[in-house]
């Protein structure tokens, strides 16, 4: 994928939704739309692959995140009845960013050759998880579950004192830090299948992933071609 001008490198690395694998060619087994539409991979030299995930600005972008922002203060100020301008910024967005990456990847489409493995989900999860340490994944669960529980004693706080405003934004903060934790112990637990089959992010050696859960014995590692 192609990432937006304000995102770091630690972000674009945490913003994984495209599965890249080096060979040992040196080369690099991409996935742009990762288990869908079939896993179909394609293999790039490092610089199409630098040109497929450089950061990105345009007007329009800026734009629309002033407009975003605006609208979240009079969210807060004026209250739900600029609720549907802030989806339609959102959706504007998103939508905006999905055509540059097609743009891109039509683009940087013929100078690649199609991969020798496709991605089922299972494997994307398992990949997606590799990319996360262990330090990282706790570190998120604390701050993650601190904020669930600064934002249900604030929803508390604003409840008693009949503030609805602020209240419902606790209620979007709650549900949010609610989904993420979710999101993470999941995340954590795929972390440990993915060290079950040594399976490490960079690693130029594919590792074949059962499709059931059932234990196996350690793989046979084989090269990406």
């Amino acid at each position: 994928m192609i990432y937006p001008f304000w995102m770091t490198a630690r972000m674009r690395r945490h913003h994984y939704r495209v599965c890249v694998r080096p060979t040992r060619q040196g080369e690099f087994l991409i996935h742009p739309f990762a288990h869908k539409r079939g896993g179909v991979g394609y293999v790039a030299t490092k610089s199409i692959k630098d040109q497929w995930e450089a950061p990105f600005m345009h007007p329009t972008y800026i734009a629309l995140i002033v407009g975003i922002l605006i609208s979240c203060l009079l969210l807060i100020v004026i209250g739900g009845k600029t609720l549907p301008i802030l989806v339609l910024m959102i959706a504007g967005w998103r939508l905006k960013l999905k055509m540059d990456e097609n743009k891109r990847f039509q683009a940087l489409r013929p100078q690649m050759r199609l991969a020798p493995m496709t991605l089922s989900k299972k494997r994307y999860d398992i990949e997606y998880a590799s990319q996360y340490t262990e330090q990282e994944l706790k570190k998120s669960l604390k701050e993650t579950l601190c904020l669930v529980i600064g934002a249900g004693g604030l929803l508390i706080y604003f409840g008693l004192h009949s503030l609805w405003i602020p209240g419902a934004i606790g209620v979007l903060a709650f549900g949010g830090g609610v989904l993420y934790l979710a999101r993470l112990i999941t995340l954590k637990k795929r972390k440990g299948i993915s060290f079950r089959y040594s399976l490490v992010a960079g690693d130029p050696v594919f590792i074949p992933i059962p499709e059931d859960d059932a234990p196996t014995s350690e793989p046979e590692k084989g090269i990406v071609a």
